[in-house]
């Protein structure tokens, strides 16, 4: 079952992009895709 809530989040994801792809600048979107693992990151530290 986790297994295929991240295959559906990563297809999301994937989609998503190429979406935005077509609307944004390059270096909009690096920063756009740099937001999820930051607040991963947050996410793992406050879980100590």
């Amino acid at each position: 079952m986790i297994n295929c809530i991240g295959f559906a989040i990563t297809i999301i994801s994937i989609q998503v992009i190429n979406l935005l792809a077509k609307e944004m600048n390059s270096h909009y979107l690096y920063m756009v895709l740099a937001v999820e693992p930051i607040l991963g990151i947050l996410a793992l530290l406050k879980s100590d």
